[in-house]
């Protein structure tokens, strides 16, 4: 199978498991959040490669896509399956359920607050592009900016 690229953003967030709509889901969320304490070190990603697999009638069809992950991530550095949300969706519903799917298998060493591991919700874009593919919007975060020289 094919494997793509992941960059990690930071948020706050908890868990949800018996929200019956999307929308309830994202508000419930949103409300765990509210207040929460921003760690002084966010989690890093600890997996060597990436969990997240292209679906194969989308590579063979060559079409590329972003998908905005919403997950949590306890203070041992596991996520929490049932804290998966889609937060931002790529307009292809398999490449949502790939995101999805391979979000679990994702592990960090956990936040800190004061020294101490603790449980953070971060945004997790996921990326899914063809070797040697047209850029797509957004990409520009995938690449430095080039800087001016005198």
């Amino acid at each position: 199978m094919r494997t793509l690229r992941l960059l990690a953003l930071g948020t706050l967030a908890g868990l949800l498991a018996a929200c019956p709509s999307p929308d309830t889901t994202r508000k419930a969320m949103d409300a765990l959040t509210a207040g929460a304490v921003v760690p002084d070190t966010l989690p890093m990603l600890l997996n060597k490669e990436s969990p997240f697999r292209y679906p194969d009638a989308l590579f063979s069809s060559k079409v590329q896509g972003n998908v905005m992950l919403r997950i949590y991530i306890d203070s041992t550095g596991t996520v929490w399956p049932e804290s998966t949300l889609v937060l931002r969706s790529s307009g292809h519903p398999e490449f949502d359920s790939a995101a999805v799917r391979g979000a679990p298998r994702l592990h960090f060493l956990p936040a800190k607050l004061k020294n101490t591991p603790v449980g953070v919700a971060i945004k997790l874009p996921v990326f899914f592009r063809q070797p040697g593919g047209p850029p797509v919007p957004g990409d520009s975060v995938l690449k430095p900016k080039a800087t001016a020289t005198p």
